[in-house]
């Protein structure tokens, strides 16, 4: 079994990620009906994704 990446901080970027797990919308609706391997894929993308958050927002935070 593979735990749910949701952190309780719902909440949508323009791209449509969570800014919270990193999953998207269409994942986060799949999150219980996907094998445990695709539970682990989109772990894996929700993490360089939240990676690529978090990154953007310091840059954008350094050019002020």
């Amino acid at each position: 079994m593979i735990d749910t990446p949701c952190q309780q901080v719902c909440r949508l970027n323009p791209n449509g990620v969570c800014t919270g797990c990193g999953r998207s919308v269409e994942e986060i609706t799949a999150w219980r009906h996907l094998s445990v391997a695709d539970k682990q894929a989109v772990n894996e993308l929700a993490k360089i994704r939240l990676k690529t958050i978090v990154e953007r927002k310091k840059n954008a935070d350094d050019s002020w």
